[in-house]
């Protein structure tokens, strides 16, 4: 399911239909090793720095922060104080989406998971339904939404990354080896790969059977650290070292 939600996220910033897509459920099962890396990845850091406080504050609870400093109504605000910071930023964040549109706006997904989460707060909050309403569906309320919301969003995102990105795939096709044509592989299929043709400015489904070979045109990139911002040996020496690891490699 999380696989479907990422695709769908993924083919609607590519303004394909799912219906138009040869794809199994197999292609998108494998679809989740595009996500599931940055997923583990963030909730990671999550983690870590979950830890990290954990550790600073000694192991103590909220309330026994508060309750064990000089001025505990002072520390309460002091520790509540972000949320009226993120709270206007989300909501100023939407409001710029909806008047100029995407291009003018802030991550969009940190915008409405705020919201969101906000929202379920505000919903569940009132002391009757939370006597009626079990801890478990209040947890689905306030974290399915979220989490279809980031996949679908960073399915969009991947795709815009890869226009975005200067590699470039050659492929040749069985028929005619003497007209390659340069695209990015936006989906490799079962049945196929799914292609973005520069030249063209297409998206374009091509079956195995009608290619004969695929060069990947793959290009190292180092992290060149804050010195050679000011310092050009480096970047010269970060260039040729790029290059000089930087081979074609052939699928097919």
């Amino acid at each position: 399911m999380s696989s479907l939600i990422y695709d769908w996220g993924f083919f609607h910033a590519a303004n394909v239909n799912f219906q138009e897509i040869p794809s199994t459920l197999s292609d998108h099962l494998r679809s989740s090793i595009n996500w599931l890396p940055r997923a583990a990845f963030g909730i990671g850091i999550i983690f870590i720095i979950e830890l990290i406080l954990k550790r600073i504050e000694k192991g103590m609870t909220e309330e026994e922060i508060i309750q064990s400093s000089k001025n505990p109504e002072k520390t309460r605000k002091f520790r509540e104080s972000p949320k009226y910071l993120i709270i206007p930023i989300a909501i100023l964040s939407l409001a710029t989406y909806i008047m100029l549109g995407e291009l003018y706006a802030f991550d969009l997904s940190f915008t409405i998971v705020i919201l969101w989460f906000i929202f379920s707060a505000w919903v569940n909050s009132h002391p009757r339904i939370k006597e009626r309403r079990s801890p478990e569906i209040r947890l689905l309320i306030h974290w399915l939404p979220p989490i279809v919301i980031a996949l679908f969003i960073m399915g969009q995102n991947s795709f815009e990354s890869i226009l975005r990105s200067p590699q470039r795939n050659t492929v040749y096709y069985a028929s005619s080896l003497d007209k390659p044509n340069e695209v990015s592989v936006l989906r490799t299929l079962e049945r196929g790969i799914l292609v973005y043709e520069h030249k063209r400015n297409k998206i374009t489904f091509i079956e195995w059977a009608s290619i004969q070979k695929i060069e990947n045109k793959y290009q190292k990139k180092y992290f060149r650290g804050i010195l050679s911002m000011f310092i050009p040996k480096i970047n010269e020496a970060y260039d040729k070292a790029e290059k000089e690891i930087s081979p074609n490699s052939e699928i097919k």
